[in-house]
C-alpha cells in the first residue's frame, strides 16, 4: 500500500480515458495494480456501494463500518453539490488516498490531484474490504444487515421525517431517498441517526403540537359538533318566516273583519232598523 501511495501522490490518473481524472479512476488503478483485478465500467462512486458489480464482490466484502483498515476502499454518500458520491483508499484508520476530492472538476491538478487527507467518517456508506484481510470483517456479504430499499425509505420519510404522505408515495422525494437512504443498512445506528436528524425532530415537534391542540380543543370540538349546522339554522329561519306570513295574513283578515263590523254599524239602514225595534219594544211594554 505504501508503495502505491508513494508512486501516485501528487499525480493524476485517468484509467479508462473517460471523463478526465475522476475519483473512480484511482480505484480502478488500485484494483489493477495492487490486486491484479481488471475493473469495468461500474458506474459512479456511490454505485460501488449501492449496486456493486458481482465481480468486485467476489474479492471484497461490503462492511458497514467507519473503522477502516489499510487497503479498504471507502465509499461516501452523495451530497447536495455532488450527487455521484465519492470513493477513496484507506491508508490507515484515519487517513485516505483520494483523487478529485477538492473542487471536483476532474482536472487532477491542485486539490483534485491525488492526495492524502483525513477520512470524513460521518459521510461513509461503508468500506469494501479484501477477503482474507486482517482484521476480518464483522459483516460480510452474506451476513450484511438488510439494506434499505425505496419502499421502506418512503415509509420512513413519511412516518419519521414527516413528509407529506401522498407526495412521498407518489415519488416526489425519490431522488433524495435514492441519494441519501436507499442502500443504507437498516441498523439501529442508521435508525437512531434518522430519528435524531433535524428534519425528524421538527416533524416530531409538529406532531406533538397537533396532539396538544387536539387535547386542548376536543371538548370544544364536541360542543361545536352538537350545534345545528348552517343548513339546519336556515331551515328554522325559513320556517319562522313562513309562520310570520301566516300571522300577517290572519292579522289582515282580523283588521278586515273589524272594518266590516264598523261599516255595518254605521250603515243608516241598520241604524233605522235598530230604532224601529226599540219603538216596538216600548209599545209592547205599555200594553202590559
Amino acid at each position: 500500500m505504501n508503495a502505491f501511495v508513494n508512486q501516485w501522490l501528487g499525480k493524476r490518473v485517468d484509467y479508462d480515458g473517460a471523463y478526465n481524472a475522476q475519483c473512480v479512476d484511482l480505484i480502478k488503478q488500485y484494483l489493477a495494480q495492487v490486486h491484479g483485478f481488471q475493473p469495468g465500467a461500474w458506474g459512479n462512486a456511490k454505485d460501488y456501494w449501492l449496486n456493486p458489480n458481482p465481480a468486485l464482490l467476489s474479492k471484497f466484502y461490503k462492511v458497514q463500518t467507519s473503522d477502516a483498515v489499510s487497503g479498504d476502499i471507502l465509499i461516501f454518500r452523495p451530497t447536495t453539490n455532488n450527487p455521484y458520491g465519492h470513493i477513496s483508499i484507506a491508508i490507515n484508520s484515519n487517513s485516505m488516498l483520494e483523487q478529485n476530492g477538492g473542487a471536483g472538476n476532474g482536472t487532477g491538478t491542485g486539490t483534485d490531484a491525488i492526495r492524502v487527507r483525513s477520512i470524513p467518517k460521518q459521510s461513509l456508506y461503508g468500506v469494501l474490504r479484501l477477503k482474507g484481510a486482517s482484521p476480518p470483517p464483522s459483516q460480510g456479504v452474506d451476513n450484511m444487515p438488510v439494506k434499505l430499499s425505496l419502499g421502506p425509505a418512503r415509509i420512513l420519510g413519511a412516518g419519521v421525517l414527516g413528509r407529506d404522505y401522498n407526495a412521498t408515495h407518489q415519488g416526489q422525494f425519490d431522488a433524495d431517498f435514492n441519494a441519501h437512504h436507499v442502500g443504507s443498512p437498516l441498523t439501529n445506528e442508521y435508525l437512531q441517526g434518522l430519528f435524531n436528524s433535524a428534519e425528524a425532530q421538527a416533524a416530531a415537534r409538529d406532531r406533538q403540537a397537533k396532539q396538544d391542540f387536539y387535547l386542548t380543543w376536543k371538548d370544544k370540538l364536541a360542543e361545536l359538533q352538537a350545534r345545528p349546522t348552517q343548513d339546519k339554522v336556515q331551515e328554522l329561519v325559513d320556517a319562522m318566516a313562513q309562520k310570520e306570513k301566516v300571522i300577517d295574513a290572519c292579522q289582515a283578515d282580523l283588521r278586515s273583519s273589524q272594518q266590516k263590523i264598523i261599516d255595518f254599524a254605521n250603515d243608516p239602514a241598520v241604524k233605522v232598523g235598530n230604532w224601529f225595534k226599540r219603538f216596538l219594544l216600548k209599545l209592547k211594554a205599555r200594553k202590559k
